[in-house]
Order: C-alpha cells, then sequence, then structure tokens
C-alpha cells in the first residue's frame, strides 16, 4: 500500500516519487515495521524508438535496511523489432536481482520469432528472505539473537541464483489455424546451509519443450481448440504430456469447456513410470449480471511400484488410484 506522484518535466521526461507500506498479499495488511520510498525519471521518444526508465528503491525492515535497488527498463521498437531490457541491482549486498532480455521479431508472413534470457536472484534479494527456516517470525524478533550483518548473511545464503533462455517460433498456417513452438531451459545454483537451514540443491540443467496447434472457428464462429504437446527434463524426473482443450460457445450465454491431459513421468532416480489421465469439462452460463460455473473432473493414475513397496493391495507392482471433483460457483457485477 502507498501512494506515487509523477511530474511531467519536460514533453519526453517524466519524473516521479513513490513510498508506501509493502504487503505480501491483498488479505495481509502490513504493518510499520516496513517501509519503502522511491524515485524514478522516464526518458521517452528518442530517436522516436527508444524509452528509458531509471529508478531508485530503498526500502527497510525493523529499522535495518530490506532493499537499496537502482535499476532501469529499456523499451526499444523499430518495425517489426520490440526489445524490452530489465535490471535491478542491489547495491547494498551487491547483488544483481534481475537481468532481463526479451525480444520479439514480426516478419511480413506474420511468423513470430520470441527470444528471452533471464538472469538473477531467486527469490528477489531482501534482507526478510533470513526468516526462511526459522522459528522467529520478524527480522525485530531475530535481532535478539543475531546481529544485523548476521542476518543479512543468512538472507543471502537462503537465495540462490537462476538462469533461465527461451526461443519460441510461431508460424500461421492458414487464417484459422496456428503452430507455436517454444524451448526453455533453466538452471539454480544450490542455496548455502546456515543459521539451522539445510541448503537446497541446485537444479542442474531443466529443459521444457512445448508444441501447441491452435484452431479457431473450427466448428462454429468463436470456438478454440488447442492441442498442446509437451516435454520436460529435469533432475528427478522427465514427463511427457498431450493436452487436448476446447472452448465452444452455444448462442450468447453458454460456453463449453471440455479437456483432457495424459501424462506419462518418470523418475530418473528409481526408474518408476507413472501415467496419469485427467479428464474434466467445465460450463458458464451468464444471465444478466450473473455468472455461474460449474466444473467436474476425474484424475486417473497408474504407476509401477518397486518390490521392496508391494503389498496385497499392489500384488502385481501396480498402484492405480482414481478421484475426481465437482466445483460450483458464481460472480455478479455490479
Amino acid at each position: 500500500d502507498g501512494a506515487a506522484l509523477s511530474y511531467q518535466w519536460r514533453p519526453n521526461i517524466t519524473v516521479g516519487v513513490s513510498a508506501g507500506l509493502p504487503i505480501d498479499s491483498p488479505r495481509f495488511v502490513s504493518g510499520g515495521e516496513r517501509a519503502f520510498y522511491a524515485f524514478s525519471a522516464q526518458v521517452g521518444d528518442i530517436w522516436d524508438k527508444l524509452t528509458v526508465n531509471a529508478y531508485t528503491h530503498q526500502q527497510t525492515v525493523d529499522g535495518i535496511s530490506d532493499r537499496q535497488a537502482v535499476g532501469g527498463e529499456l523499451r526499444f521498437r523499430d518495425g517489426p523489432l520490440n526489445v524490452i531490457g530489465l535490471v535491478d541491482y542491489d547495491a547494498s549486498y551487491n547483488v544483481l536481482n534481475t537481468l532481463l532480455v526479451n525480444s520479439t521479431w514480426r516478419f511480413e508472413n506474420d511468423w513470430q520469432v520470441n527470444g528471452m534470457v533471464l538472469f538473477g536472484a531467486q527469490p528477489y534479494l531482501t534482507t526478510r528472505n533470513a526468516l526462511a527456516g526459522q522459528t522467529a517470525i520478524s527480522i525485530e524478533e531475530m535481532l535478539d539473537t543475531y546481529t544485523e550483518g548476521q542476518i543479512r548473511t543468512l538472507a543471502r545464503d537462503r537465495t540462490a541464483q537462476s538462469t533461465t533462455a527461451s526461443v519460441g517460433l510461431s508460424v500461421p498456417l492458414s487464417e484459422r489455424l496456428d503452430v507455436r513452438f517454444d524451448v526453455t531451459t533453466r538452471q539454480a545454483e544450490a542455496t548455502v546451509a546456515s543459521g539451522g537451514v539445510a541448503a537446497i540443491p541446485a537444479t542442474g540443467s531443466q529443459l521444457y519443450i512445448n508444441a501447441r496447434l491452435v484452431g479457431s472457428s473450427i466448428l462454429k464462429q468463436g470456438d478454440l481448440t488447442m492441442l498442446t504437446l509437451r516435454h520436460d527434463t529435469t533432475r528427478t524426473r522427465d514427463s511427457s504430456m498431450v493436452l487436448v482443450d476446447s472452448r465452444l460457445p452455444i448462442g450468447e450465454r453458454l460456453r463449453f469447456n471440455p479437456r483432457i491431459s495424459v501424462t506419462q513421468r518418470t523418475d530418473n532416480s528409481t526408474g518408476m513410470e507413472q501415467i496419469i489421465a485427467a479428464p474434466s469439462i467445465r460450463v458458464l452460463y451468464r444471465w444478466k449480471r450473473l455468472m455461474i460455473d460449474l466444473e467436474g473432473g476425474g484424475r486417473w493414475a497408474s504407476r509401477e511400484l518397486p518390490p521392496e513397496e508391494w503389498d496385497p493391495f499392489t500384488p502385481d507392482g501396480t498402484e492405480v488410484l482414481t478421484g475426481g471433483f465437482v466445483n460450483l460457483g458464481y460472480r455478479l457485477e455490479f
């Protein structure tokens, strides 16, 4: 919660200040133990293609520094090319919280290529990260046991550095069909064990591959059908998934959304395989200002157990689990 004030100093230069109390969620009202203030300056229309925004953000928690950041955002547009860059550096911890470059290139035939590289802290480094794994519920309480320097060390130890890179391609096959591909790789370093909190191991190299076929107005005007193929490779398991998701309007008030996914998972440490099927259907009905939302579905899972886990309920080593759900909700618009 807070307030912001901006002033257009020049036709292409805007400065702003903001201050307030950070909150963790809309349901949590922050007390006075955390506060921030920030200053920003934006310069636009540089060469009619570039906009630059620089800022500084200072934040405190229970009377000590929580975050001292300087950073900026860059937006560049030149015809079919659009590039967004973002950097956030914490001067007190000497840590790069975020370095992001995201670009899109659209060709004349409507092909589109996307690329993204993200490097930074996970989660964002703040002094409050020191609370992770501790019995204390506030930094003020931790100050009874640790010095400020020790708390800052614990916060740094709870924070890992991660790198994510992705590339995607969107190709229109016709007026109603297009196909999209994207590949993402990610890895995060290990955290450091300290303060009675165990280290989180490094993730190793993770790979995510997606292919999606999207059709619109295939059966009738306004419908949407998606066929998704996905394969994930991580340190702990490999998984492959097929998903069919369809959204079908019936008149102006009724919408049907049937979907089904089938997933195969392999545990890389045990070699155990698991197959999961999850069908569902969602029905939306609008009457004046009222929206009724009804959804039902099921889940069937089968996995092969190692011999040491066989029991009278799984004499052949195959465990089968089934389940279902029904959700009913409404939304009233005023």
